[in-house]
């Protein structure tokens, strides 16, 4: 779970992918204040301008969970012009293509996940997303979402599949301002939880 910060500090627990992204190339990422929301603190992503990398900026973080299940849950506030994506990958074979886990994303407005219809997420307010996943022996080839909008309603879908059958090892977990247009994505009280399992 990321602490708290000073407003305008980086995140303390992740990486800030491009490393030349701060802060002059107009992608920033830094903690923000929120009276209106409860612990005051979140973490900002913006891209300030069109035409930038597609992919950037990017937090990053490398768990390197293994077996058990995997609970990642975080709050997310999309901008108007937001696109957010965040994969869950196995990138520890050098050399060897990247594995694709759950993978979902936000755009225009609405959720993005495989093989489903997009799905209404309301804009510029604080949503929760609940993914949860079973690795190592007992992965799947598929992960549960939980959606939980800002009156409090739910949305679950279970048994979603993700684009590399094989995958069952959480080496890297990113957030990313996909796209090429200006964008900025509020994250708070990201969590991530490994369990064994019986």
């Amino acid at each position: 779970h990321e602490p708290l910060a000073p407003c305008g500090a980086r995140t303390a627990l992740a990486k800030i992918e491009p490393t030349w992204a701060w802060p002059h190339y107009g992608l920033r990422v830094a903690v923000a204040a929120d009276t209106a929301r409860p612990g005051n603190r979140y973490l900002r992503i913006v891209e300030e301008r069109r035409g930038l990398e597609a992919w950037a900026p990017m937090v990053v973080y490398t768990p390197a969970h293994r077996e058990g299940r995997t609970r990642l849950s975080f709050e997310v506030q999309p901008g108007r012009t937001a696109h957010l994506a965040v994969s869950l990958e196995d990138r520890s074979a050098k050399g060897f293509a990247t594995q694709l886990g759950p993978q979902l994303g936000i755009r225009d407005g609405k959720l993005l996940i495989l093989g489903h219809a997009p799905i209404e997420i309301p804009r510029e307010q604080w949503s929760r997303l609940t993914l949860t996943v079973a690795l190592g022996r007992r992965a799947t080839g598929a992960f549960d979402l939980t959606l939980t909008r800002p009156d409090g309603t739910s949305q679950t879908f279970p048994g979603i599949r993700y684009r590399t059958p094989g995958w069952n090892f959480l080496h890297w977990l990113s957030f990313s301002s996909a796209g090429e247009d200006a964008g900025t994505v509020g994250l708070d009280n990201i969590t991530l939880v490994n369990e064994p399992l019986p």
